[in-house]
């Protein structure tokens, strides 16, 4: 088992390589075990790093860090500056895998961030469709945000506007349906 050292460096002091493609132990390791992390992925966590976790554990000596610090810190993440769960997820997960690799290559005794729970993810709402309600490009939903995203009208309604209430809907509700259908079964 790993002993303490009580000269252990600071979260900032330790973190300073991480996530930067060619400075990284950990990436390195990763590639060379023929693992791929984008160097997307790499960005991401890096702003994780240095916009959370190194304002809030930056100052503390990794040995000094305690499940609790992270605990009271997602609270506050979801509470106070009303951060997604996946987001304060991606967080603690940036964190947990990086003290999980001090941990492999003994400069922890235990990985700090491993027995705090992630939040459970808000499902999204997911609109679903009435059997009158057409699915194609001139549905009103789709022609108002088709519209407004891309500035376009349709010629047969000026400057964007959408169909009278009433006007026919552009396709048969049953063909609606079986468009739906032939979506869902695409997934």
């Amino acid at each position: 088992m790993a002993t303490r050292k009580p000269g252990s460096p600071t979260l900032e002091e330790w973190s300073t390589p991480w996530w930067i493609h060619g400075e990284c132990p950990y990436i390195a390791e990763k590639l060379a075990n023929g693992y791929n992390i984008s160097r997307k992925c790499a960005e991401v966590r890096r702003s994780y790093l240095t916009n959370h976790l190194v304002p809030e554990f930056g100052k503390y000596r990794i040995t000094q860090l305690k499940p609790r610090q992270f605990c009271d810190f997602k609270m506050r993440l979801y509470n106070e500056r009303k951060l997604s769960p996946a987001t304060i997820n991606g967080i603690l997960g940036t964190a947990r895998g990086m003290l999980n690799y001090a941990f492999e290559m003994g400069d922890l005794e235990t990985n700090p961030v491993a027995p705090v729970k992630e939040l459970k993810k808000t499902p999204q709402a997911r609109g679903i469709l009435e059997i009158d309600e057409p699915l194609c490009a001139r549905s009103a939903r789709y022609t108002r945000s088709l519209s407004a995203a891309s500035g376009t009208t349709d010629a047969r309604y000026p400057a964007g506007r959408l169909p009278p209430p009433g006007a026919p809907p552009c396709c048969s509700p049953v063909d609606a349906h079986r468009q739906a259908n032939r979506k869902l079964g695409s997934r």
